[in-house]
């Protein structure tokens, strides 16, 4: 198991019970103009969608499908991609860094087990963040607010 991997494994196990630093960052975000319930509300769908992305493509390492170097550099680039949202869009620079140190390190892997041990990795720590982001959304005023709102006649 590489150093980035148990690093990334210390942040998800530190982040069961401690918020992370990152999450407080994305709340403070467009604070100041009132605009960030919508980086709250974005942060939670993207989770949910690259947490389902990343989990396909630590099931088709796991299982040595398709051809490696696709699926390693396919997964690099998503990383790479997944950690420019997170300081361009949410703000959270430490899961920033740590995917992208995870891109570089998925360009480098040798092999199946390198990359699925990565990619289990990286996915949990996602799920984590997910779980705070999704904690964050203050859902029973936002039920309350949406069952005062008249319906339309359709």
């Amino acid at each position: 198991m590489s150093q980035l991997t148990k690093e990334i494994e210390s942040y998800t196990k530190k982040a069961w019970l401690d918020q992370p630093e990152d999450i407080e960052a994305m709340l403070q975000f467009n604070q100041e103009t009132g605009r960030n319930f919508v980086v709250v509300l974005y942060l939670n769908g993207f989770l949910d969608n690259m947490t389902i992305l990343l989990y396909d493509y630590y099931l088709r390492a796991k299982a040595e499908e398709g051809d490696f170097e696709a699926l390693k550099n396919m997964a690099a680039r998503q990383l790479r991609d997944i950690g420019n949202s997170f300081k361009s869009d949410y703000h959270m620079s430490d899961s920033h860094t740590l995917l992208l140190r995870a891109a570089c390190e998925a360009y480098e892997v040798k092999g199946f087990e390198e990359l699925t041990e990565l990619l289990k990795a990286v996915q949990q720590y996602l799920v984590r963040m997910f779980y705070w982001a999704d904690l964050s959304m203050p859902w029973k005023e936002m039920c309350d607010a949406y069952n005062q709102i008249k319906k339309p006649e359709w």
